[in-house]
């Protein structure tokens, strides 16, 4: 799991984070958790791939799958000044 600190400055303070999402299917996971630390938040990401062959009868799923992963990294992290 990758994770990395994002600090915020003093004068401002967290208004809302992403919900946390776990995806879990046949064609591989994804974990993203944003955590409010003291003076910033800590993003912590996994993502994994299986290599393999896939038949065009799977691409929907597959895609669902990625456009799932797109949208929780769209998710935004709010802040407001004090």
């Amino acid at each position: 799991m990758d994770s990395i600190f994002i600090s915020i400055p003093a004068d401002y303070e967290i208004e809302s984070l992403p919900a946390p999402v776990f995806l879990s299917t046949a064609y591989g996971n994804f974990t993203t958790l944003v955590l409010p630390q003291k003076n910033g938040i800590v993003v912590k990401q996994s993502f994994y791939f299986p290599t393999g062959r896939y038949s065009v009868s799977e691409y929907n799923e597959i895609r669902e799958f990625f456009e799932k992963i797109n949208a929780a990294y769209s998710e935004k992290n709010i802040l407001r000044k004090k």
